[in-house]
């Protein structure tokens, strides 16, 4: 898919807005971020997250070249094969290159990596885990909203208090009903539809 970001506002925002989710974090589980916006901005929010100790979900979409120490306070960074390619300076092509690359992303401060790798499932990457998980089977009509979906199920699952590894499958669940239909918003599956998928994988 080719997707041609127009950012408009989302270029002007800075660490002022960025402070001003501090006050909702005593009440959040998880904060879900991305590299669309100015990489002050997002850390900012990054930090302001991890001194409140709530998990941090960073999909580094658009892959930038970042300050040091920009990862240290992310918990999960879930690259997708072409990110992590870059990320790691390693060709991300199936799980073995995947193990490697996630391997040396996490070098770079992140407690977990999970590489999302289309219909070849998604590695995961973490203290004590480094497991392959595979795809769901459906058929693929459109790939353009994956990643939103796959973060998005996977935030819902560990602020629902799921594991690492079971909120990766909803990750992977909520990313497999995504492809299966056209467009972006409007692909996203229902609460009920992506359990449902993953109950079945399960069983």
């Amino acid at each position: 898919n080719h997707v041609n970001p127009v950012y408009g506002a989302n270029g002007l925002c800075d660490r002022q807005q960025s402070s001003d989710v501090t006050g909702v974090l005593s009440t959040t589980g998880v904060l879900l971020c991305q590299q669309e916006i100015p990489l002050p901005a997002t850390k900012a929010a990054i930090d302001a997250a991890a001194r409140a100790e709530v998990v941090v979900v960073l999909d580094p979409a658009p892959v930038r070249q970042v300050p040091d120490g920009f990862y240290d306070s992310v918990t999960v960074l879930t690259p997708n094969q072409g990110e992590a390619s870059t990320m790691s300076g390693i060709e991300v092509t199936d799980a073995v290159s995947a193990r490697s690359a996630a391997s040396a992303i996490r070098n770079l401060g992140t407690e977990t990596v999970i590489v999302t790798l289309g219909d070849q499932g998604a590695w995961v990457e973490s203290y004590g885990i480094s497991e392959l998980l595979d795809p769901f089977d459906v058929p693929v009509v459109a790939s353009v909203a994956a990643g939103d979906a796959f973060n998005g199920g996977l935030g819902v699952g560990i602020a629902s208090g799921m594991d690492l590894l079971d909120a990766a499958w909803l990750g992977m669940a909520s990313g497999a009903i995504c492809v299966s239909r056209d467009g972006a918003q409007e692909a996203m599956g229902s609460k009920t539809e992506v359990l449902a998928l993953m109950d079945s994988k399960i069983k």
